[in-house]
Order: C-alpha cells, then sequence, then structure tokens
C-alpha cells in the first residue's frame, strides 16, 4: 500500500497498475516486476496458506474508531496490524491496556489460545486528521513434520 508518493508497477506478463497514496496492489513475489516513482510504502509479504487484508482508514481530531473483535469461528488464527501513517494514536483494548501509536509505529495485535481477538478503540486526541492502515493477516496452521534421521 502506498503511504506517500505515487509509483506505477509493470508486472511481466500479468498487469500494470498506477498507485497512489492509500492503493495498494497484490502480487506474487516470483513475478518479474518493474517500478517507476518513488514512494514510501506499507508491504506485507506472505507465504504458504496466508491472506492478507489492508485498509487505509482516517480517524478524525477529537473523535474515536471502534475495531471489533473477532471469534475463532470468524477470522481463523492471525494477527491484526494499526500502522500510524500521520498523527499519534491511543489505542486501548478497555481492560487497562492502552498504547500510544506514533507516527511510523505499529501495534501488532496477535489472537489469544483460542484464536480469537480482542476489540481495540483507536484514539485521536488531536484536533488534526490521522491516517490509519488497519491490516489482518490469517493463516492456516501447518502440521510439523518431523525431522528424518
Amino acid at each position: 500500500m502506498v503511504l506517500e508518493g505515487d509509483i506505477t508497477l509493470e508486472h511481466e506478463h500479468h498487469h500494470s497498475v498506477w498507485l497512489r497514496p492509500f492503493q495498494q496492489d497484490a502480487f506474487a513475489g516470483d513475478w518479474m516486476t518493474r517500478s517507476r516513482g518513488m514512494v514510501k510504502d506499507f508491504d506485507i509479504m506472505l507465504s504458504g496458506a496466508c491472506t492478507r487484508q489492508m485498509q487505509a482508514v482516517s480517524v478524525q481530531g477529537q473523535s474515536s474508531l471502534a475495531i471489533p473483535g473477532e471469534t475463532a469461528q470468524t477470522s481463523g488464527k492471525g494477527k491484526k496490524a494499526v500502522l500510524v501513517v500521520d498523527g499519534m494514536i491511543v489505542a486501548s483494548t478497555g481492560m487497562d491496556e492502552t498504547w500510544r501509536i506514533n507516527t511510523g509505529d505499529a501495534l501488532l495485535l496477535t489472537t489469544d489460545h483460542q484464536g480469537a481477538t480482542r476489540s481495540v478503540r483507536l484514539f485521536n486526541q488531536s484536533n488534526v486528521e490521522a491516517h490509519v492502515v488497519l491490516a489482518t493477516i490469517r493463516y492456516e496452521e501447518v502440521p510439523r513434520q518431523e525431522p528424518r534421521a
């Protein structure tokens, strides 16, 4: 996902795309890819049976945004990340857990032992809009193979 600037990606034998801030492209790591432009971006690189979802959101000044939790049945195993692109956000689970996330910082939320995530509320305590990227990574557990003798 582009955070600043713009870029053109040309994926040989696949597709080309011009990306501006908060737009994204997904592609396989073994594709021959050329780029033109200068950007600051946020990448998620996955392997195996993983999926990802990224969404850019704005949190208005002096307001908050709720990120609902998920049960193991709806989310599977995975992680959520909150990346603050600009501004400062205070994140809270409502259970006496609070984190201050500054520009360029990310908060990684993991699932519990049952595969569920807690709800989180993001607070923007300034008077200026803050931009945030919400990312969800889901993965299948692969059975561990014992080494052969």
